[in-house]
């Protein structure tokens, strides 16, 4: 282990982003620890280390070479109450995108850096910008689930935290066309719920699907949408296709890690079904789509292996940090 020592800081964190950071650090020899001051709704069985009582927390934030504030949220009164120290912040999701320049007056004269989660965030005013760090997938946890029966439907899946802001509409649309139609509905099974299960329950629902559509829509609350939830990349992990709405962040993504993403991007809800008739066909002349399918899942699972597991995320991040 190295003297090197990274606090994360959380309220409340959101799918489990600081604990993966944590522990991606971990993984490639650098002291660090997730601490939250409230527990997630998902029950994440693995999860941040409850926040230590005042005095122990402010010795050990004043000790550490960096503490990150998680999800743009400050936890305490005033800077004052904080000791000398280096801070950064990571800014994701909702809090950042509609108000980050309230964010940005409330970290900027005080943090040395700015990580951001997506990349429609960046840009926006955050200090010292560096990074596009996506959430860390334990790969080591959620191992792989390929399609192996060939003469059973193939189970498409939607499970949307938010299906307004997932698009759940226009998937549900699409679906209903094709599960009635007489050339699919024996081919094909559409698992479609929003219920909220905690994270375990959640990741069994995923594996009993071949392909996870995990959102169609394009914007939310009259912003554009860029990229793709933790959902996606935790799906890809267990060796499902994963279908996205097409955005920038696909050619983004490549300028900032040298591959494209191993996701289906759609245009739009047509090409959505000529998608899911290709792959519920199983056979269209010389082509087995049974063979495509799991070519295709292996290689999703290969893509956040090598880009997004604890230890990739742990180097990039630590040659950002430290």
């Amino acid at each position: 282990m190295t003297d090197n020592r990274v606090i994360f800081l959380s309220v409340c964190d959101w799918a489990n982003v600081g604990y993966g950071l944590a522990e991606s650090l971990k993984a490639v020899g650098v002291r660090a620890v997730a601490y939250a001051f409230g527990r997630h709704p998902f029950a994440y069985p693995q999860t941040d280390t409850p926040a230590p009582e005042r005095d122990r927390l402010m010795a050990e934030i004043e000790s550490a070479d960096l503490t990150v504030f998680m999800h743009s949220t400050f936890p305490f009164k005033s800077w004052d109450d904080l000791p000398k120290a280096r801070y950064g912040v990571f800014h994701g999701g909702s809090a950042y995108r509609e108000g980050h320049q309230a964010v940005n007056e409330l970290f900027n004269p005080h943090v040395d850096i700015s990580l951001i989660q997506t990349s429609d965030l960046r840009g926006l005013g955050a200090k010292n910008e560096h990074g596009w760090i996506l959430p860390a997938i334990n790969t080591d946890l959620l191992q792989p689930q390929y399609r192996e029966d060939e003469t059973a439907p193939v189970v498409f899946g939607h499970f949307p935290s938010n299906p307004t802001m997932k698009g759940s509409g226009i998937v549900n649309a699409v679906m209903a066309r094709i599960t009635d139609h007489p050339d699919f509905r024996d081919k094909m099974e559409y698992r479609y719920s929003h219920r909220q299960l905690p994270w375990e329950k959640s990741i069994e629902r995923m594996m009993g699907a071949d392909i996870v559509i995990e959102h169609m829509a394009r914007t939310v609350n009259g912003r554009p949408i860029f990229g793709w939830g933790v959902t996606a990349m935790e799906a890809a992990a267990l060796g499902k296709i994963v279908f996205i709405r097409e955005s920038a962040a696909y050619m983004e993504y490549m300028a900032e890690f040298g591959v494209y993403p191993a996701l289906y991007e759609m245009r739009d809800d047509m090409e959505l079904m000529r998608w899911i008739k290709k792959f519920s066909a199983r056979r269209s002349g010389r082509q087995d789509w049974n063979q495509v399918i799991r070519e295709t899942q292996r290689h999703h699972r290969e893509w956040v292996t090598a880009y997004h597991s604890y230890a990739a995320t742990g180097r990039r991040l630590k040659e950002i940090l430290l």
